[in-house]
């Protein structure tokens, strides 16, 4: 937290697969996919924004990549994006990170020798209060039983689809449209639970209209992200 209150949030999601030569290399077959030590990053995003002392939010801002073929120039743009989490500017909130996405990064960051890469090797310590894991916090005392980021979502009433029909043509790949709609969604999951936490509603709704007004002028760059801009109890 800043001098004057503001706190901000860094909001993180990686695709990953299988990396077949280290697949070949265990021994292991393609299709094992759960096997996340033998996956490469294929693409990534991070959506940061800024609360003041009044509880406003402000300065979003959304960068996204695609590997394309290059796993270590996604990984040195992502490490930048995340300094401010390394340096306890910003608090990292991910879902089902601490046990997914924070690991393969670490993992990537050592097989692509870029152990300089000092966000993604360290991330994976944080304490809990500079790491906040929605998967932890939505399951709650049923983490036995773990919801996916689209069930989460989807019991707030909405759901996530970026392939969804778009009033205009996207160039985006996929994957990546996908990691921009996952820290969308996780960041609302984050207004969600903090709401419920202090009992509040308009803390949901502030945040999620301070998001609409970031997303809606960027509609046709990011129209897979339109369907976010409004609570669905709240559209009149």
């Amino acid at each position: 937290m800043d001098q004057d209150g503001t706190t901000r949030v860094v909001v993180l999601d990686i695709e990953s697969a299988l990396d077949h030569a280290t697949t070949a290399l265990a021994q292991r077959p393609r299709e094992d996919i759960k096997r996340w030590c033998l996956h490469r990053v294929v693409a990534a995003a991070v959506l940061s924004a800024e609360r003041g002392a009044d509880g406003t939010w402000a300065n979003f801002s959304l960068d996204s990549w695609h590997s394309d073929g290059d796993e270590e120039t996604l990984l040195v743009n992502l490490d930048a994006a995340l300094r401010s989490v390394e340096a306890g500017d910003a608090t990292l909130v991910t879902y089902n990170g601490r046990r997914h996405d924070l690991e393969v990064l670490r993992r990537r960051a050592g097989a692509n020798l870029r152990m300089d890469l000092r966000s993604l090797a360290t991330l994976r310590n944080l304490p809990r209060e500079r790491h906040r894991d929605m998967m932890t916090i939505v399951c709650g005392n049923a983490r036995d039983r773990l919801a996916t980021l689209g069930d989460a979502v989807a019991s707030m009433g909405t759901g996530i689809d970026p392939d969804g029909p778009l009033p205009f043509e996207v160039a985006t790949p996929h994957v990546q449209r996908k990691c921009e709609a996952d820290v969308v969604a996780t960041f609302l999951l984050h207004l969600n639970e903090e709401a419920l936490d202090s009992g509040r509603a308009i803390d949901l709704l502030a945040g999620w209209k301070a998001l609409a007004g970031y997303l809606l002028p960027r509609a046709r760059a990011l129209p897979h992200l339109c369907h976010f801009a409004l609570h669905p109890n709240a559209r009149s």
